[in-house]
């Protein structure tokens, strides 16, 4: 491949991460005021958070999006900036909300509530062909959040392929729970990214094994997360590799 502008492109799923650790408190409702043990705000959105990492590894790296003209989005914007990602086709607007995702952290598991404006509004128009043409690798995620995007999602894919560049997904939650990713998407996917709950509702299946072999036909790579474990790697040729 010739000597592009960008190592990495992204379509950013613009977010804040508001963390709370609850400690021994379980939420009550009933007007009931309750002491959590800690929080802190910082840059969510899993493709953002993507974009953030690789550039901070030296890696030039741009995305497109949508973001509000707001309190949030300037923490957004502040935070890709300052790693060194490249926000020039990340939109603005006073039209909508940065999203923002509560995450209620208690012990080794957590739920997140998740406001998704920025992100749900973002569509094909907003991903210029600019910017797949200076890339040599594409990564999707929060693909079940970016509903605005969906249905056009496989063309970009299609011309990203023509231009050349592996495409990386990482689908995150489904908060409707159907867990459809149709073939037709994934047949333009190098590598899968899903974590291992994340893996199996896609499988159907109820073990990591089964639920690899189920969905390598399809991808060439698949890496699962495994948190405090680590990760698993699997390959066509059936390879697996765990690396914690």
């Amino acid at each position: 491949m010739e000597k592009r502008k960008y190592d990495v492109a992204t379509i950013f799923d613009a977010c804040v991460d508001l963390i709370v650790h609850l400690g021994n408190v379980t939420p009550d409702f009933g007007q009931k005021e309750q002491l959590v043990q800690d929080f802190g705000v910082y840059l969510g959105g899993s493709a953002c958070i993507f974009a953030s990492q690789c550039a901070k590894l030296g890696l030039s790296t741009a995305g497109a999006g949508l973001a509000g003209e707001d309190a949030f989005g300037k923490i957004v914007l502040d935070e890709l900036r300052g790693s060194g990602v490249d926000i020039s086709y990340l939109k603005t607007s006073s039209a909508c909300k940065t999203s923002v995702g509560v995450a209620l952290n208690k012990g080794n598991d957590r739920c997140t509530l998740t406001y998704s404006d920025s992100i749900r509004l973002v569509e094909k128009s907003m991903v210029p062909d600019g910017l797949l043409r200076q890339s040599r690798h594409l990564h999707i995620a929060s693909y079940y959040l970016l509903s605005g995007l969906r249905q056009d999602l496989c063309e970009i894919l299609k011309q990203a392929k023509q231009y050349g560049l592996t495409i990386s997904l990482d689908t995150n939650w489904d908060p409707e729970e159907r867990w459809e990713l149709p073939e037709e998407l994934l047949q333009y996917v190098d590598i899968l990214l899903p974590n291992e709950q994340e893996l199996l509702f896609l499988s159907g299946e109820k073990s990591l094994s089964r639920a690899i072999a189920r969905l390598l036909p399809a991808v060439p790579l698949i890496v699962v997360k495994m948190g405090a474990q680590g990760a698993a790697a699997a390959t066509k040729d059936g390879k697996m590799q765990v690396v914690k």
